[in-house]
């Protein structure tokens, strides 16, 4: 009768750590469901809005996060003035950094590596940059900002550009 009482408590330990590993996996594959590629342009817009730049290399900060989501998609779903918006926040974003950091704009090209080479060249394409050399100034955001008249009015863009002007003013007295 004592060793019925052993196994009986053996099985229902079994069961209970059983139960609490198959609960323990199932919330690991719900981590894993949520780390999927994403194509919700809302959730690409809080992105970009809560971006922050560590790295003078855009594609050390960015490349990592970009690769969970089908920019392509995302692209091919939205306006041209969204597609802008985006692109000119991060290109302001990190430029402002680079000041920051190191008094000066940096060369885009040689950011061009993995997903950042979309924003990037996005940003060639649209703010008709035409190569000069080979060297494109992480500084041409501010004038190329300048000519994108549907945004003037955003106002995070309008935070940027002041942020901007500040940091080039510290940088020149």
């Amino acid at each position: 009768m004592f060793n019925l009482k052993k196994i009986l408590g053996l099985l229902l330990l079994y069961s209970v750590v059983n139960a609490c590993s198959s609960e323990v996996n199932n919330k690991d594959k719900s981590n894993v469901i949520s780390i999927d590629v994403k194509t919700d342009s809302m959730e690409f817009d809080r992105f970009v809005i809560n971006y922050i730049p560590h790295n003078i290399d855009m594609s050390k900060d960015l490349n990592d996060t970009l690769s969970h989501y089908n920019i392509d998609e995302i692209f091919s779903n939205v306006s041209e003035q969204a597609k802008n918006r985006w692109v000119y926040i991060l290109m302001l974003k990190q430029y402002l950094h680079h000041l920051k950091v190191g008094n000066q704009g940096y060369d885009l090209y040689t950011m061009r590596k993995g997903k950042t080479g979309i924003i990037i060249n996005y940003y060639i394409r649209s703010s008709n940059q035409k190569p000069n050399g080979e060297f494109l100034n992480s500084g041409s955001i501010v004038d190329a900002t300048a000519l994108k008249k549907h945004l003037s009015n955003d106002p995070i863009i309008i935070e940027l550009m002041n942020k901007i002007r500040v940091e080039n003013k510290r940088i020149m007295e």
